[in-house]
């Protein structure tokens, strides 16, 4: 997958040709390269960031979002998918689902919700 920006005229891949310093007014005209998380929404971008400031842990996430475990795993899966160029789901097994509810690491909706999703 190509890293650009898609046009939003004809869908096209973008090309970042020149860059701009509003404090010296200095413009360098090249093609620029851009990086997979250009291709991330505003709202990916935040969510990114915020996962990486809690190192990934998911049960803060949930108190930030006030979203459930298998709602911030789909935007993860949504994120992976955008910057790998391929389709990423969880392949869940059900008894881990069991596992962690048994364990308190799951609600019991989070786990019916995981349970459900996953068929």
């Amino acid at each position: 997958m190509e890293n650009s920006l898609r046009c939003p005229y004809c869908e096209s891949n973008m090309k970042v040709t020149e860059m701009f310093c509003p404090n010296c007014k200095t413009t360098i005209k090249r093609e620029f390269s851009l990086s997979k998380f250009n291709n991330l929404t505003e709202e990916q971008l935040q969510f990114c960031t915020t996962f990486i400031i809690q190192r990934g842990n998911l049960k803060e996430l949930e108190k930030i979002y006030n979203l459930s475990y298998p709602t911030l795993r789909n935007r993860l899966n949504a994120i992976a998918s955008v910057l790998s160029g391929e389709k990423i789901t969880d392949n869940y097994d059900t008894k881990e689902t069991l596992s962690k509810l048994e364990n308190g690491e799951l609600s019991v909706n989070e786990a019916i919700d995981l349970i459900k999703n996953s068929k």
